[in-house]
């Protein structure tokens, strides 16, 4: 639990300022950066839509979720919303489409949206550059990440990652993917010489799969959103990359302002919320399907292999606190960040409303064996 909290309340910029756009540039990029000044400035002032402020037990509150429509990162934020599960717990949530990294960074800053979901290498960037108006509260997904070559290559990653192996190698991902820089922090612990090793980092998956295709890179990393497209294109998963690196590693992580999390019976009712969406995620295939597709703009069929046929998607709302510390490490190790940086990540970090809204909901149920299941992890992943 973040115990230095009250120095970073009051800094929230509300529109991306010149500092702010410049370190974007170097994280996301020129053009998506330029897209989140743009979406920060025009949902700045009152006009946006979060409202969550101070809340009194009891109170019925509307919250302002963001997540993408495209596929199942922030899945179980939109599920809350769908199924409504925060009608128990007094809340009213409404998701709000986020189609980038950078525009969700800005949809917080400007307070069009109180809580988002994204891939964990953007918001973790943003803060090693300084930065200090966002905070992770929770979890939503882990691993998803293939590594695909052409079929004649995929012997190759089937082994042991050797000298041979990443000598000359080149490999693509899109900008800020999460199992890129898993596999580049696992590299770099591991004693390998990433200098050996071309990253080339395209905008789009779709960009990835072409890449391989064409033989500019030799391996890409791709989200499980691009499995299929990318065996429908000759391809093949040569690997998950958590089985390369042996660990699970986050992907996608609820964020929220700094200046928000001294709420904390707020998000406790917001946690809870999520750990329902997770027991029906868990319990009801056909419930999470009817509610997701009415948000998510993918087949059902192809977003039923997303979720519970791809093999390597774990989806839980626990914050996995060990891992985003490794994961932190293994991008400063990498030297995906600055190996430098002064930030002390844990300051940023809060499961403090979601440790108390599953001891709550335990004590209600102590022997519902999903809610065991999650202190089970919250053992392993945060203590």
């Amino acid at each position: 639990m973040n115990t230095n909290r009250k120095k970073h309340l009051g800094t929230r910029a509300s529109c991306l300022d010149r500092r702010g756009f410049v370190q974007l540039m170097g994280v996301l990029g020129a053009s998506a950066a330029a897209g989140a000044l743009l979406s920060a400035c025009a949902a700045d002032g009152p006009e946006g839509q979060g409202n969550a402020g101070p809340t009194a037990p009891g109170a019925t509150v509307k919250i302002s979720v963001g997540g993408s429509n495209t596929g199942p990162g922030a899945g179980l934020l939109v599920l809350a919303a769908m199924a409504r599960t925060g009608e128990e717990f007094g809340l009213d949530l409404d998701i709000t489409p986020i189609d980038s990294a950078p525009n969700m960074i800005a949809a917080l800053q400007s307070k069009k949206v109180d809580i988002a979901g994204y891939s964990a290498p953007a918001p973790l960037s943003y803060l090693a550059a300084g930065n200090t108006d966002l905070s992770i509260i929770g979890g939503l997904m882990s691993n998803y990440e293939s590594i695909i070559t052409l079929p004649e290559n995929a012997v190759l990653w089937k082994g042991a990652v050797t000298e041979e192996l990443i000598d000359g190698l080149k490999l693509g991902s899109n900008r800020t993917n999460s199992g890129d820089i898993a596999l580049r922090g696992w590299l770099a612990e591991q004693g390998f010489d990433l200098t050996k090793i071309t990253f080339s980092e395209f905008d789009t998956p779709a960009t990835v799969i072409e890449a391989v295709k064409n033989g500019s890179v030799d391996v890409g990393i791709v989200n499980g959103a691009f499995y299929l497209p990318a065996e429908a294109q000759g391809l093949v998963n040569a690997r998950f990359v958590k089985d390369v690196i042996g660990r699970d590693f986050i992907c996608c992580r609820q964020l929220v302002r700094t200046e928000q999390v001294p709420d904390v019976e707020l998000w406790t009712r917001v946690e809870k919320a999520l750990i329902r969406a997770w027991q029906i995620y868990r319990t009801d295939e056909e419930a999470t399907l009817d509610a997701l597709t009415t948000f998510i703009v993918i087949d059902r069929e192809v977003l039923r292999f997303q979720l519970y046929g791809y093999g390597d998607l774990l989806w839980s709302p626990d914050p996995a606190i060990k891992s985003i510390k490794a994961y932190w490490q293994g991008m400063q190790a990498s030297g995906y960040v600055d190996k430098g940086s002064r930030v002390v990540i844990d300051d940023f970090i809060d499961a403090s409303a979601y440790k108390r809204a599953l001891d709550e909901l335990s004590a209600e149920s102590p022997d519902d064996p999903l809610l065991k299941e999650l202190r089970d992890s919250w053992s392993k992943l945060d203590t």
